[in-house]
């Protein structure tokens, strides 16, 4: 998810250089960890200003996303994150399942939780992120 919106939000720099960019390890680089902090405070802010100084050609990158417009850019994701759980139930059996156990960093955006409705079962977020290996998640 960050990867993906670090190339939606590519998209909004104003450059004919986006495939020079893409190609630039640490620029993408750069861009990937600002769009997985804007992505974490989407999942509690309406709107965030992205902003990085003197991200290409000297030129500052600031750009300002909604939660629904992130979102929107996300759709296209949503067979992926279905797919996920729909191959771990079958891997196990296809139980009946009461609760799915969120873990990682796309686990607290809102629209990950809108496309796990579909699994009819009560989402949960209790593991520490440190200790999830420890568990098997």
């Amino acid at each position: 998810m960050d990867v993906h919106l670090a190339e939606y939000l590519l998209t909004k720099f104003k450059t004919k250089d986006h495939d020079k960019i893409k190609k630039d390890i640490k620029t993408m680089q750069r861009l990937i960890t600002e769009a997985k902090k804007v992505k974490e405070m989407l999942s509690v802010n309406p709107i965030m200003t992205v902003h990085i100084e003197s991200f290409w050609d000297d030129r500052d990158f600031s750009y300002k996303l909604s939660r629904e417009e992130f979102e929107n850019s996300c759709i296209i994701l949503a067979p992926r994150i279905t797919k996920v759980v729909k191959t771990a139930l079958e891997q196990a059996g296809n139980p009946t399942i009461d609760n799915l156990e969120l873990v990682g960093g796309a686990s607290r955006v809102p629209f990950v939780k809108r496309v796990l409705d579909e699994f009819k079962v009560k989402l949960s977020q209790t593991l520490n992120a440190d200790d999830d290996t420890t568990v098997g998640a």
